[in-house]
């Protein structure tokens, strides 16, 4: 007789990755608040200040639109009456509470690391509106941007077409470009952009790790 229990193969791999993310994300957050990559920060972004040109100043603004939260409000509000309208109540359900998820962690990170944004001075540490509005880490364009495009990116993953590799590789590269104008206009320093998608990824890869 085996011994094997089949209950104990009852796992979810999806769910792991959670722990990854949250590993890393956790990781460089107590990285960043101990300053040891401010070296980093500084040295990337008086490069990006050394090679901008007034185009590269409009495509840049024209691209960080696509994280701001106008443009993401209303992508949330165009995707839920779509999946109300199909009867996705439970799609739209995930996609709310991975949201929700991220955002209460996206607040909590930001007060709490408290690593100001390159254009802006500290504020009173007992000013805790202050404090969210002007500290950087994690970028909420990097963490919105990278949450809504990775969704779509891993819906189109279930289809096998080339327009959804297309699609999957336009999203990677929106993201990329998002984060990459945060620093470039000099509202985010990098550690703050990665720090948002690994938000992201964090939110996206517990809705996943709940599905069944």
């Amino acid at each position: 007789m085996s011994d094997r229990n089949p209950k104990s193969k009852i796992q979810n791999p999806k769910s792991h990755r959670v722990w990854l993310w949250i590993t890393l994300l956790v990781g460089l957050a107590l990285t960043v608040k101990s300053g040891s990559l401010v070296w980093f920060d500084r040295s990337l972004a008086q490069w990006m200040e050394a090679i901008r040109t007034p185009w590269l100043d409009v495509a840049a603004r024209t691209l960080t639109f696509f994280g701001s939260s106008p443009w993401t409000l209303s992508m949330v509000a165009a995707m839920g009456l779509c999946w109300l309208k199909r009867r996705q109540r439970m799609t739209l359900f995930r996609f709310i509470v991975a949201g929700l998820s991220g955002l209460v962690l996206h607040v909590l990170l930001r007060l709490w690391v408290a690593q100001w944004r390159p254009d802006m001075p500290a504020p009173s540490s007992t000013d805790l509106m202050s404090r969210y509005d002007l500290v950087g880490f994690p970028s909420g364009h990097a963490f919105r941007s990278a949450f809504l495009y990775g969704w779509w990116a891993e819906a189109l993953s279930r289809k096998r077409s080339g327009w959804a590799t297309a699609g999957i590789a336009g999203c990677a590269v929106l993201i990329f470009l998002v984060g990459l104008s945060r620093v470039y206009l000099h509202r985010h320093w990098a550690t703050d952009v990665v720090g948002g998608w690994l938000l992201a990824l964090t939110a996206l890869a517990a809705v996943r790790g709940s599905r069944p």
